[in-house]
């Protein structure tokens, strides 16, 4: 039976849990402190150590990442009244919703440790270990680029070395961002694919899942500089390359500042901005078979609160 971790507990030989840890890490549990406030920290720490505890970790290394982990979780919780308990703070809607709001300022591999990570205390120290399956993996997730990232990705197709690059450049930017394709979808565009219409830029998307979708206006003119000068029967990244296009493209992909630019980021992030679309719109506009592909993407949606619920749903009768 598990025991009640919402209880404070004292650091001696005597408590279950913390006799059967390595010296080294009941002495790291015990003098761990968070750069958090005080005012948040000083609620939740008890919790937060007991938690850590009862997992047990073999390492300094793990129990370092277990307690910031908990302390951000219980933190987070605290913000949002949630009752202060391993059964409540580990309950899996509870860890779904706090994955969800950290993702975005993650790497998919650090997101993917963290969610593992937490299964595992979550195994370790509640008793609701049939609903485990219900969080799901993330480390498939390609972390979109945000609305603040945008300059340094213009800037690092403009900055290309030769008129080629460039042009590839600008072509990834204004495909990959503004129309979703994915790299080997990218790699079969011809000029003659993309045309306008009354509303803008249109790309017939070749490949496994053909398609026709609109350019984001935002970035229009990207495309416009990938095609220009090029025949409409042409292919347009890298047309000289043809047997190395896909090694051209990882070649081009490369960091600008902070930024490593890749297609799975920049169709990733065309995906997160049309989260409200409906969702049969969205899965055959992304090329997905089934509905299913899109899960993952989902934990990029915003919550909304109470009344831009009611108003979103009011609006859609």
């Amino acid at each position: 039976m598990t025991p009640d971790i919402g209880v404070s507990v004292h650091y001696n030989e005597h408590n279950h849990y913390t006799s059967r840890l390595l010296p080294e890490v009941r002495m790291v549990i015990e003098r761990y402190t968070p750069q958090l406030a005080h005012a948040e920290w000083l609620p939740v720490a008890e919790l937060v150590r007991e938690i850590v505890a009862q997992y047990a970790p073999g390492s300094v290394g793990v129990t370092k990442h277990t307690l910031g982990l908990l302390a951000r979780l219980c933190v987070w919780g605290d913000r949002r009244s949630i009752p202060m308990g391993a059964e409540t703070i580990l309950d899996p809607d509870v860890v779904e919703r706090f994955l969800h709001d950290e993702r975005m300022s993650k790497t998919p591999a650090v997101a993917s440790r963290d969610t593992s990570r937490l299964l595992k205390v979550m195994v370790a120290s509640t008793s609701a270990q049939s609903t485990f399956s219900s969080i799901p993996r993330v480390g498939t997730f390609p972390l979109p680029y945000t609305l603040g990232d945008e300059p340094e990705l213009l800037s690092w197709a403009a900055q290309q070395k030769t008129p080629e690059r460039r042009q590839a450049a600008h072509a990834m930017l204004g495909l990959c961002r503004g129309a979703g394709l994915r790299k080997d979808e990218l790699l079969e565009v011809v000029a003659g694919d993309v045309t306008r219409d009354s509303g803008g830029i249109v790309i017939a998307v070749r490949g496994k899942f053909p398609r026709v979708v609109p350019v984001d206006a935002i970035w229009a003119d990207e495309v416009e500089r990938g095609i220009v000068d090029v025949p409409r029967e042409r292919i347009l990244v890298f047309p000289n390359r043809y047997k190395s296009r896909p090694e051209a493209i990882h070649g081009l992909s490369g960091r600008r500042g902070r930024l490593q630019v890749v297609c799975t980021r920049l169709r990733s992030a065309w995906i997160c901005d049309r989260l409200h679309l409906p969702l049969a719109t969205l899965v055959q506009g992304a090329g997905f078979s089934s509905p299913k592909a899109l899960d993952p993407y989902f934990y990029a949606m915003k919550t909304l609160d109470e009344s831009q619920l009611v108003e979103a749903l009011r609006a859609d009768q």
